[in-house]
């Protein structure tokens, strides 16, 4: 059975440069990291750092796949808070 894979992006932990990342892109390496910081698992805790990393790391194409598309969603949502439309938008 697959594990669905789930973040949950805290803006009390993101940082600046973070989003800046996110926005713009980085190196795999540095997303993995990213992504690392916010992996839930299936209770939606925090998953610890250390064994997000390791376990992020053991994907193969289809899990990373359907995970970096988890995280842009959980990005995503968290934009539409934090980034409010301009006037006249919608």
């Amino acid at each position: 059975m697959v594990e669905t894979i789930r973040f949950e992006i805290d803006p009390l932990r993101l940082t600046f440069d973070e989003l800046i990342e996110i926005e713009e892109g980085t190196s795999m390496k540095r997303t993995k990291i990213i992504m690392g910081r916010f992996l839930m698992n299936g209770s939606g805790k925090p998953v610890k750092e250390p064994v997000a990393m390791k376990r992020l790391g053991k994907m193969n194409l289809v899990e990373l796949t359907q995970a970096i598309t988890a995280f842009v969603q959980a990005a995503e949502s968290l934009a539409s808070v934090i980034v409010p439309e301009a006037p006249g938008e919608n």
